[in-house]
């Protein structure tokens, strides 16, 4: 595929974010990577990517980055919110970001986001479905807002992420008493995120939002138990406890932009983690 920029800015170059610019690398885009510490920054020169140290949570450290470091023609906000350490400065680090740099400098834009914008609740949900049901999810949506402001602003919503060093069979091997054995599973693989996020950055239309998540949606019990076989860990033991059977469909890429992933069955993204 022909892509339409010549250049990429990354914040955020953690484990979705350096798989993306190593992508780009490939397809002969000059990639600019943002890691929070001199070491992170110096050691993606190794892929071709040129470093800067930008760590929005230190403002010391944001006055010091230079705007210049981080044009590029595109954009792409890849910084997780990290609600489990319990950090909620999340929307204060992306303002920061905003005050840095000029949102209209960039030809596009993608804010990479998530499905737990998602109630945890039974139902079928694309993209219009999100509501602020929690502090995590109302922080999220902020933030999506931050950059929906500009019209050449995008958000990808992932869904649950596998992929290399990130295998699902560790996730639940050995517990017991797991709720919601039959409730599904929102799943996407790493591969199939950057593909979909390529694609939006080179799309001349598109919408505003896309939820990127396999089609497929096995059962929390199958999964997880044919996820900890795969690497001889002891399966989970679920309870009969129910849980909501949320599913998200990540349809509207396909839709939209023709976006084919690359698995469409987390079953079969188990033998690529």
């Amino acid at each position: 595929m022909s892509l339409n920029f010549k250049s990429a800015t990354i914040i955020g170059c953690g484990w979705f974010g350096l798989a993306l610019a190593k992508a780009l690398v490939s397809q002969q885009i000059k990639v600019t990577g943002t890691k929070r510490s001199q070491q992170g920054a110096k050691a993606l020169e190794q892929y071709g990517i040129e470093g800067v140290v930008l760590d929005l949570s230190d403002e010391a450290l944001v006055a010091k980055c230079a705007q210049e470091e981080l044009k590029a023609d595109v954009l792409i906000v890849s910084i997780p919110p990290g609600f489990r350490r319990g950090n909620f400065d999340y929307l204060a680090q992306l303002t920061r970001l905003q005050q840095l740099i000029n949102f209209e400098d960039y030809q596009k834009i993608v804010f990479i986001s998530s499905t737990g914008v998602y109630p945890n609740v039974t139902g079928e949900f694309d993209e219009t479905g999100a509501a602020a049901y929690s502090q995590s999810s109302a922080i999220l949506l902020d933030a999506e807002a931050l950059f929906l402001a500009h019209s050449h602003g995008r958000v990808c919503r992932f869904a649950g992420l596998v992929g290399p060093n990130r295998h699902p069979g560790r996730f639940l091997a050995g517990k017991v008493a797991v709720a919601g054995a039959k409730a599904s599973v929102n799943l996407v693989h790493q591969d199939d995120c950057v593909s979909a996020v390529i694609c939006v950055l080179n799309a001349e239309k598109s919408s505003q939002i896309y939820n990127v998540c396999a089609a497929m949606h096995p059962s929390r019990q199958t999964f997880y138990v044919a996820a900890a076989n795969a690497l001889s860990l002891k399966p989970p033991v679920f309870s009969d406890e129910l849980a909501a059977d949320k599913r998200v469909k990540g349809s509207r890429l396909v839709d939209d932009l023709g976006f084919q992933y690359q698995y469409s069955d987390p079953l079969t993204m188990l033998a690529a983690c």
